[in-house]
Formats: C-alpha cells, sequence, structure tokens
C-alpha cells in the first residue's frame, strides 16, 4: 500500500492504492468517530468544539458506517433507503467536522412528486425546498456550491441514476437508451503526456455534442 499526501491550497489530499479501496476508506473515516482524534483535527485547524458537537460528528461518522454495512445484506427494496440514510450521515458528519460547529438542519430538503402517469419509477420527481434548512441545500452550501437548488426546477429521478457512473451500463440497458450523460474516457499515458479517449458513434454523437453544450453551460452558471 502506498499512501500520498499532497496540498492543493489548505485541503490535505490523501492518495491510497489498495485492494480493498472501500475497507481503507471506512478505516480513514472512522477515525473522526473518536474523540481525541476530532479534537485534534479540529484544534490545528484553530477551532475549540463543545462536547454536543464532537459528539454529534463521532455519532455521524459512526451511523454513516452501520447504515452501509447493513445496506449489504439488505434486500433491494430497504437497500436503498439505508443507502440514504448513509450517505446523509456520512455528508453531515463531514461538514461539521470541516467547520467545527453543528450545521442546523431541519429537513431533507426535498420532495417528491408523484406524476399520475408513470412507466418507471425513475419518472419520479424530485423538487429542491427549504433553501436555508433544508439537509441538501445545508451541504451543498458547506462544499462550495452556491447556487441556490430550490431555483432549478423540478428533477427526474432518472437524471440522478443517469449521473453514476458505476451503473450507467444497466441505466442505459434498463431505459433502452443509446447513451446517458456519463461519458466513457479512457486515459493513455504517452510520450508527451496523459490523452483521453472519448467513446462515441454516429448513432449517438449527437447526443454527446448535446451533452457537452450543457455541460459547459452548467460550468459558466457556477
Amino acid at each position: 500500500m502506498i499512501y500520498e499526501h499532497k496540498q492543493k491550497d489548505v485541503i490535505d489530499i490523501l492518495t491510497i492504492y489498495s485492494e480493498y479501496p472501500e475497507s481503507e476508506l471506512w478505516r480513514e473515516l472512522l477515525q473522526y468517530s473518536y474523540e481525541a482524534n476530532i479534537k485534534r483535527y479540529l484544534n490545528k485547524k484553530g477551532l475549540s468544539p463543545d462536547e454536543e458537537t464532537v459528539n454529534c460528528i463521532a455519532g455521524s461518522f459512526l451511523q454513516a458506517f452501520e447504515y452501509y454495512k447493513s445496506a449489504k445484506e439488505a434486500d433491494i427494496q430497504i437497500a436503498p433507503l439505508l443507502l440514504y440514510y448513509g450517505s446523509s450521515n456520512l455528508f453531515y458528519g463531514m461538514i461539521n467536522l470541516l467547520s467545527g460547529k453543528i450545521n442546523k438542519i431541519e429537513n431533507h430538503g426535498m420532495k417528491l412528486l408523484v406524476p399520475k402517469e408513470m412507466k418507471f419509477i425513475a419518472d419520479t420527481d424530485i423538487r429542491f425546498v427549504s433553501p436555508i434548512n433544508g439537509g441538501v441545500n445545508v451541504i451543498a452550501r458547506a462544499i462550495g456550491f452556491s447556487s441556490d437548488l430550490t431555483g432549478t426546477g423540478d428533477w427526474k429521478l432518472k437524471e440522478f441514476l443517469d449521473s453514476i457512473a458505476e451503473i450507467n451500463i444497466d441505466y442505459t440497458r434498463c431505459y433502452d437508451l443509446q447513451t446517458g450523460r456519463i461519458a466513457m474516457i479512457d486515459v493513455f499515458n504517452t510520450p508527451d503526456g496523459k490523452a483521453e479517449k472519448i467513446y462515441f458513434n454516429e448513432e449517438n454523437k449527437k447526443t454527446f455534442f448535446h451533452f457537452f453544450q450543457k455541460l459547459k453551460t452548467l460550468i459558466n452558471r457556477t
């Protein structure tokens, strides 16, 4: 295993090469389920957290781990919910650790809108709400996304699924699509440096060009 420390602005990046990346990630994350490690980290940042904050951070990381662990053995009907709560706790622990204080969240920050007629579960709409204290909005601001999500309109669950690279093949097969929003890229090492190859064909070329144009517009907005 190789540990490599890099410095980018004020954020430490730790690169770990491992045959068991998930186990290594949790080993790193669960360090912050211990009071001494939390205080040490925050003290280095010049912060003096109270006991409530420390307990909140530790509890969030521990709950996240248990939710993820339970999701592996749960039925497909339950596993997505466990993963959602696991992710919510993981993000909450992270933003509280980074800020050294408890970020107040009063609700999920989004609600489901079920169409009267829909063919797939993924046709469900999602609307962001509660811009001040909604969970999604609080976390988005904490990680640097300043735009108001409640002003972005309704989203299809299908759009979220389409953004997860790990399930892209299953997604396109399930919905009988030529391509999704994920661009498959091969990276090659050449004498002149790294080169990237994007795969597309004549049938989905227009879709890719449209996708990159939308991506460019989104980047310009943020």
